[in-house]
């Protein structure tokens, strides 16, 4: 499936290339779809940022993007998905171009591909066209915002608030109660009946202690 999304922005090309291009691995900072994003580390073609660029996708996870072009004289990208996708797609890449209309004004087009993986794939390929198409117009829409204003789309700014408390102290607290839990239903549960057999020790190390103790060590 191809998905087209196209928009205006009231800014020089070189203000949009400054942010789409130069800043290739800042996009966590203006799309509401990815709450971060990080490169490589490795000089990527023709002087890009990054080879591979990794993202946190909002409703995905973490996914891997390879920059397959990069010409900052014409202005333009792109990048293919090199992991994390759902298994329901084969394949992705996400092509970018900047067209100068003016010294204030330039056209952005964006063209995704995406190559669904399977029989069931193929059926829902136009509730998955949908759903990224809305996705995708969000994200060109952001991008004019950031670019026009300097600041990040309301959408994004309620975004990265989410993600925010989505914090890893908040999964360990999580993790940690669901653990005492679970370990005081499984000891009320041997105080209900003795399942040992006739060959363990009655004179051995009480089990109830020797759980409370490896549960305290976990924690």
């Amino acid at each position: 499936m191809e998905i087209i999304r196209e928009t205006i922005i009231n800014k020089s090309v070189e203000d949009c290339w400054e942010v789409l291009g130069e800043q290739y691995t800042e996009i966590h900072r203006w799309s509401s779809a990815v709450n971060h994003a990080e490169g490589d580390g490795k000089t990527g073609l023709n002087g890009a940022s990054c080879d591979i660029r990794g993202c946190n996708l909002e409703g995905v996870g973490e996914i891997a993007e390879k920059l397959v072009e990069f010409d900052p004289t014409n202005h333009q990208l792109a990048y293919q998905v090199i992991k994390g996708m759902p298994k329901m797609i084969k394949s992705a890449q996400n092509s970018w171009k900047l067209t100068p209309l003016s010294d204030t004004r330039t056209k952005v087009y964006m063209k995704a591909q995406i190559a669904p993986n399977g029989f069931l794939a193929s059926l829902m390929a136009p509730m998955m066209k949908m759903k990224f198409g809305k996705m995708l117009a969000e994200t060109v829409e952001e991008l004019k915002y950031f670019v026009e204003r300097g600041q990040p789309h309301p959408r994004k700014v309620k975004a990265s608030k989410k993600f925010a408390a989505k914090s890893p102290q908040f999964s360990q607290q999580t993790f940690v109660w669901g653990a005492i839990l679970i370990a005081a239903m499984l000891l009320q549960s041997c105080k209900i009946a003795d399942l040992r057999t006739a060959s363990i020790d009655k004179s051995s190390e009480k089990r109830e202690a020797k759980a409370i103790q490896l549960l305290e060590e976990v924690i």
